[in-house]
């Protein structure tokens, strides 16, 4: 999965936001959702807009094509200065990155480790890139979500042939990496002088709940 949701506000339920945010695309979407927050989410895109035309889904460039085109729309209903404000006080979550993975590892005949520094850079300069786009649109406060550890994933697990109680460990090392660069990202958009982000590492998580289901409750 890869997508972007942007949330207008804070305290969900006690700003009036939705909990399940619309699309930007749905065909219903009424003006007054606007205010309270769309999704830009295209699940099987990527940083890399290679992983959409694999994936046959919108690239993270449409998206942010989307969000400056609900900008427009925002600016059209309440105005440019109240739309600048609602976009400052937005939350942008941005999660992506392991459909990335998944297929340059199949692209390089499972050779990944050796062709994946200079793939990582790119991914890192397109999330530093897609920010900067994102922030002379108005936004704010950022919220990245790292990528699972991929090489445990069933998909993978089945595809790759490691079994169903074994994880792919170079698969496992590149979202590491990833999500240690990311980390760095973030740590460089805490010294801007305007800006707020966050990374939420779910490596972890979704790790222990791997090797021991049972610690999260009953299956």
């Amino acid at each position: 999965m890869a997508f972007t949701v942007l949330f207008l506000g804070c305290a969900a339920e006690r700003l009036g936001v939705a909990r399940s945010l619309p699309g930007f695309r749905e065909p219903r979407l009424r003006p007054r959702q606007l205010r309270r927050g769309v999704s830009f989410a295209s699940a099987g895109s990527g940083y890399d807009d290679a992983t959409a035309r694999i994936s046959n889904t919108l690239s993270f460039s449409n998206q942010v094509e989307d969000l400056w085109r609900y900008r427009r729309n925002l600016q059209r209903l309440v105005g440019p200065r109240r739309a600048g404000q609602l976009l400052r006080r937005a939350t942008f979550v941005i999660s992506a990155g392991t459909t990335d993975l998944f297929n340059h590892y199949l692209a390089t005949n499972r050779s990944g480790t050796e062709s994946w520094p200079p793939y990582e850079n790119l991914l890192i300069t397109r999330v530093a890139n897609y920010t900067q786009v994102m922030r002379a649109l108005g936004g704010r406060r950022f919220v990245f979500v790292g990528v699972p550890p991929v090489g445990c994933l069933p998909l993978v697990r089945t595809l790759l042939g490691t079994g169903a109680e074994t994880c792919h460990e170079n698969m496992n090392s590149m979202a590491t990496s990833f999500n240690r660069r990311l980390g760095e990202v973030v740590r460089f958009l805490r010294n801007q002088r305007d800006i707020r982000a966050t990374f939420i590492d779910v490596y972890p998580i979704v790790s222990m709940a791997t090797i021991d289901p049972k610690i999260f409750g009953k299956l």
